[in-house]
């Protein structure tokens, strides 16, 4: 597979999965906005399983965490969305609910999704402009001077460090 195919497609596939984790977090936002007046507990997994069966839901609790995971439906469980409250102490429900926001704008990915598609528009021309470096590091080296002395240098060492430095782009 030619470079300019792996790179779509690895950055396509980057993006359908951050837009399936962005649905996840879009369905937990409904379902803690319709559980805000109740304590954050098993329930909350129940409900969300109740409102979703197509996801994979656990709720789980130990002496420093409560958590929330959510995988499935095209999610890997490796790649599953979390929404976690790290405690010490007692918390109020609304101190709960508060972090959970929290955590649902880290896991908030349409900036990401954004940034990967536009991204995707830059591609012919970062293409482009590779080929040209390329070009232009072939007709340096074919005026280059040859290696001297009895070690063969690696490409692009027999350039000074002085030049490699003023054009690292070239020299890279």
């Amino acid at each position: 597979m030619d470079k300019k195919k792996q790179v779509i497609e690895t950055i396509t596939a980057e993006i359908a999965k951050m837009q399936k984790k962005q649905i996840v977090n879009e369905l937990a936002k409904e379902v803690f906005a319709s559980m805000r007046h109740r304590k954050f507990n098993k329930a909350v997994e129940t409900a969300f399983k109740k409102a979703h069966p197509e996801y994979t839901v656990y709720y789980g609790k130990d002496s420093g965490s409560v958590k929330l995971l959510i995988w499935g439906n095209g999610i890997k469980y490796d790649d599953q969305v979390s929404y976690t409250l790290y405690h010490h102490g007692e918390k109020t429900d609304a101190e709960i609910w508060e972090h959970m926001d929290y955590d649902l704008q880290r896991n908030d990915l349409s900036d990401c999704i954004a940034r990967h598609e536009a991204e995707l528009q830059l591609l012919p021309a970062l293409f482009e402009a590779e080929q040209q470096i390329e070009a232009i590091q072939k007709r340096i080296e074919a005026g280059a001077p040859a290696p001297s002395g009895h070690c063969l240098r690696q490409k692009n060492k027999q350039y000074s460090y002085e030049m490699q430095k003023l054009f690292p782009a070239v020299f890279a």
